[in-house]
């Protein structure tokens, strides 16, 4: 896999996962409402939000982040950590809410920086 360049501060990233197989991200309406109080509880110290898609299959985010002395000190170097929280998160109360196993998502999120 090839490993991608370190989350900048500063700089907005379009973010896109994508669900695994042909299993969807989200069940029912409420499932989305869960997922973006988690998208705020997660991603507000780190970055802001500028956009957000969620779709059956996918979910595309276009975040802008904070610069360096605006993010807590926990999340140093790791600002990929509040993504991987939120996505691990999210799958795992969806695993218990419809008693399922395995991963809700196909692999690693993808990013792309944006200007």
């Amino acid at each position: 896999m090839q490993k991608l360049e370190p989350i900048q501060p500063g700089k907005t990233y379009r973010i896109v996962q994508l669900g695994n197989g042909d299993e969807p991200l989200f069940f029912e309406q409420a499932n989305k409402f869960y997922f973006m109080q988690l998208l705020f509880k997660h991603l507000d110290p780190v970055c802001k939000i500028v956009d957000f898609d969620l779709q059956e299959h996918r979910i595309a985010l276009v975040l802008k982040f904070r610069e360096a002395n605006e993010i807590p000190e926990k999340y140093g170097d790791k600002l990929y950590q509040p993504l991987s929280n939120l996505l691990n998160s999210y799958a795992k109360s969806i695993n218990k809410r419809y008693d399922r196993k395995g991963s809700l998502f196909r692999r690693r999120f993808d990013r792309i920086e944006i200007l």
